[in-house]
């Protein structure tokens, strides 16, 4: 019962945790990459060329790995919500035999 509990919250906070980021990423990136292509148009200059590689080189790939991140920890999560099925199955499958050789020649 605890198990199926726990399972559940798992469950609930795997997926918030990936529609959370996708909201961020289309909110983040889409207009971060708008205002990169745009820039030239804009703004010039010694700083907007800072701006522009500060953009490219830390702000875009930081969100990237962010993802990337995300997605490693959905990962792991996911395998150890695997493994906590298994061995909750193990259990459940070890104590009905024990039950079943102390008790089925009753029945």
């Amino acid at each position: 019962m605890l198990f199926r509990l726990v399972r559940g919250m798992l469950e609930e906070a795997l997926n918030g945790l990936l529609q959370q980021f996708n909201t961020i990423h289309e909110r983040a990136i889409n207009p971060l990459k708008e205002i990169q292509g745009r820039l030239d148009t804009v703004w010039r200059g010694e700083s907007a060329n800072s701006f522009r590689e500060a953009l490219s080189s830390i702000t875009i790939p930081g969100i990237g790995e962010i993802g990337a991140q995300v997605t490693t920890l959905n990962a792991n999560l996911r395998r150890a919500q695997e493994i906590m099925n298994q061995a909750d199955e193990n259990v459940d499958r070890l104590i009905k035999s024990k039950l079943d050789d102390a008790f089925g020649s009753i029945f």
